[in-house]
């Protein structure tokens, strides 16, 4: 098997970690072991459980004037234009999580391209679906995670 992929066998948050450390994104491992990636936007990369796949998410904050009716139509209309996309909305925070399979091997470099890929598809999606009722993105030092 090569060094270059990432497989089911060698799934772990601390070869994610390297991998987008070495595409010069900012980093950070959480007190409870997930990964945290900041590229355009804050991306939480959780251990997997099941190594068959990376589980990539990422969290928009919505006005606080909004109606249930109002947040849930964002996430489908979001749903709508995504494929292998969920767009879970808990009181005023609307997530967005994508599933990557490294069944067979996925090469670092797709990794980090699909991560890439994924975090400004979520910021198109919004401004698209969402402009108007979104807050923002939640606002966090990525240095100062060890809180988290």
């Amino acid at each position: 098997m090569s060094d270059n992929l990432v497989t089911s066998e060698n799934l772990s948050i601390e070869l994610l970690k390297s991998i987008f450390d070495d595409a010069s994104m900012e980093t950070h491992l959480g007190s409870d072991g997930s990964l945290y990636v900041k590229d355009e936007i804050l991306l939480v990369i959780r251990p997997p459980e099941e190594k068959d796949y990376i589980c990539f998410i990422t969290t928009f904050v919505f006005k606080k004037d909004l109606t249930r009716l109002q947040r849930l139509e964002c996430a489908n209309n979001i749903n709508g234009c995504f494929v292998g996309t969920a767009c879970p909305v808990d009181d005023d925070v609307l997530g967005m999580d994508f599933f990557l399979c490294v069944k067979g091997g996925v090469s670092k470099k797709n990794v980090v391209w699909a991560t890439k890929l994924f975090l400004s598809s979520c910021v198109w999606a919004v401004e698209e679906y969402g402009s108007d009722l979104i807050e923002g993105i939640p606002d966090f030092d990525i240095g100062k995670l060890s809180r988290v």
